[in-house]
C-alpha cells in the first residue's frame, strides 16, 4: 500500500497583494481543512494510505510555527517522515514557501508528487474528487 504524504497550507494567508484575503484564511481554517482534505483523499483512495502528523504538531503545539528556530526543527522531523513516504500530495489552492520545500525534498528523494492545487483551497466532496483525484491509478502509472 502506497504512502503519501500530505502537503496544505499552515500559516494564515499574508500575501499583502490580496488584501482581501490578509487574515481570513487562519492557521485555525487551514488546519480544519487539511483535515476534511485529508478525509475526501482518503474516502476517494482507499488503495492508499495518506497522512499528516504535522496537524497533530500543530494542534499539540501551535507555536512551533511562529518561532523561527521550532519551526525549522519541525520542518526537519516533517522531512524525516517524508522520506519514508512513496510521494507526497499538494493541497489546498496554492503552494506555500513550506510545501515547497517539502516539495522540493519529495522531487530530489524520487518521490511521487500530486500537485492537485488546482482544485482550490477548499476540499471537494468524495464524488467530485474520485473523478479528479484518482491517486491509486497514478500511481499504478507511475510505477510502470
Amino acid at each position: 500500500m502506497c504512502l503519501l504524504w500530505l502537503a496544505h497550507p499552515l500559516r494564515g494567508f499574508e500575501d499583502h497583494s490580496c488584501p482581501a484575503l490578509v487574515g481570513n484564511y487562519t492557521a485555525e481554517l487551514n488546519i480544519t481543512n487539511a483535515q476534511r482534505w485529508l478525509k475526501v483523499l482518503q474516502i476517494a483512495n482507499p488503495g492508499v494510505v495518506l497522512i499528516a502528523p504535522w496537524i497533530g504538531q500543530y494542534l499539540a503545539w501551535p507555536e512551533v510555527d511562529s518561532v523561527p528556530a521550532m519551526r525549522r526543527a519541525a520542518i526537519g522531523r516533517n522531512l524525516a517522515v517524508i522520506k519514508r513516504c512513496d510521494g507526497l500530495v499538494l493541497v489546498g489552492g496554492r503552494i506555500t514557501e513550506g510545501m515547497l520545500h517539502e516539495a522540493d525534498f519529495a522531487e530530489q528523494s524520487n518521490k511521487l508528487i500530486f500537485d492537485l492545487t488546482h482544485l482550490g483551497y477548499w476540499a471537494p466532496s468524495p464524488k467530485r474528487l474520485t473523478a479528479t483525484a484518482n491517486l491509486g491509478a497514478a500511481i499504478s502509472a507511475a510505477a510502470r
